[in-house]
């Protein structure tokens, strides 16, 4: 206020107008930028640094939450290592790093490894990229359990199986069956790959080495025939239980549900307070720019995630770059600011909280007994450090006022 009364004495009232309104106008930017980047800090309730290795990257692209009674830990699989890393949430320390058998009978078939499903100490699987033929399983000492051998159908897809089995698309095991998402290995700019034909889920039983297709969980209506933006081919599968399962398509306002048990699929909304979907497809296929460009400059849904520990169910919602020309939607995504849709357990939303672009991994989300969990690894974001891992975890269960 100083300088204001300063420049008021020095001139005319009517000639400071229009630097008021300047000033004014620029005030409420600058306080309306802070609210959009600090909504989200009133929900943290913790943070967990994650002391890392010369041999570890920050990435953790295959990573699940594991709770051991009073314990709880963050199992991640080290590409670079090739083993199985288990970090205490309560020192953020490794407490355990299990080497991964390769190759020969009791080993991992191949070289490049994606995903595991740590199940319990005695039971840890870990997947070969593009296929479960040749994945194993084994205990917290590296020791062989056994090898996952299943009947190659090469009808389909010349007998692969290109599972997912990362944090939007885990891989968990009930019973003695392990649940799988898998994408297609067509060409996704050719509008026959998006068809009924192709169940988006599966299962595999441990015991007779069964596969099982999921033929009602295909591609919805909305992309049946059509050229689409090759990321809004993505989706998300996240379950309440082994025989329900809620799938996020970046172009539906609402959740699919399927019922594996009724054989039914169902609909339920979940709109963003941002934005109603207006999807737009290409007629002809289009440039790397032209995709890139309609992905980054709209909105899109992202990853469903359900917590089981306290009955929410998460939806991301991207946002649009408003600086989208000459870039590619890898990395560019990791720019944009998110959201979060919270829904309770009967899928009525409670609230949806803004997060910052450039800090967070909108990819990297997962819940946990004590709140949902985000990881500070954003590529943009230059206070990341190479030795620790930050972990902060957010308590959005219901909405607190400014």
């Amino acid at each position: 206020m100083k300088f204001i009364k300063e420049i008021v004495f020095r001139f005319p009232i009517v000639a400071l107008v229009p630097y008021l309104i300047l000033l004014i106008l620029s005030s409420c930017k600058q306080n309306e930028k802070a609210r959009s980047t600090s909504s989200h800090a009133k929900y943290l309730i913790r943070e967990v640094p994650l002391a890392l290795d010369d041999s570890t990257s920050n990435e953790f692209h295959y990573t699940q939450y594991y709770q051991e009674g009073s314990e709880e830990y963050l199992v991640t699989l080290n590409t670079l290592t090739y083993t199985v890393d288990k970090y205490s949430l309560s020192s953020g320390e490794m407490v355990k790093r299990t080497k991964i058998p390769m190759g020969g009978p009791d080993g991992v078939t191949g070289r490049v490894l994606q995903g595991l499903t740590y199940s319990s100490p005695d039971s840890i699987f870990v997947f070969v990229k593009g296929n479960i033929n040749g994945s194993i399983c084994i205990d917290e000492d590296g020791n062989f359990v056994h090898k996952l051998t299943p009947d190659r159908n090469k009808s389909i897809d010349h007998g692969l199986i290109n599972h997912v089995s990362t944090v939007p698309n885990p891989t968990f095991k009930s019973g003695n069956k392990l649940h799988f998402v898998r994408y297609s290995l067509g060409d996704n700019y050719n509008p026959s790959e998006f068809n009924k034909q192709f169940p988006i889920t599966l299962e595999y039983n441990i015991e007779t080495n069964e596969l099982t297709y999921d033929s009602l969980n295909t591609y919805p209506d909305l992309y049946l025939d059509k050229i689409w933006p090759f990321t809004d081919t993505d989706y998300s599968r996240t379950a309440i239980s082994d025989s329900l399962y809620l799938i996020s398509w970046p172009l539906m306002d609402s959740l699919v549900v399927f019922d594996k048990k009724n054989n039914a699929i169902n609909h339920i909304s979940a709109q963003s307070k941002y934005f109603k979907s207006a999807p737009q497809d290409f007629k002809i296929r289009p440039t790397e720019e032209q995709d890139n460009e309609l992905v980054l400059s709209n909105y899109r849904y992202g990853d469903v995630h359900y917590d089981r520990y306290n009955k929410l169910i998460y939806r991301i919602v991207l946002h649009p770059l408003k600086d989208y020309k000459n870039k590619t939607a890898w990395p560019a995504a990791s720019e944009q600011d998110f959201s979060i849709i919270v829904m309770d357990e009967r899928f009525e939303i409670i609230h949806e909280v803004d997060f910052p672009g450039s800090q967070y991994s909108s990819f990297l989300i997962i819940p946990s007994k004590a709140g949902l969990m985000l990881f500070r690894n954003n590529i943009y974001d230059e206070t990341v450090s190479e030795d620790e891992l930050a972990v902060e975890i957010f308590d959005l269960s219901k909405p607190i006022q400014p």
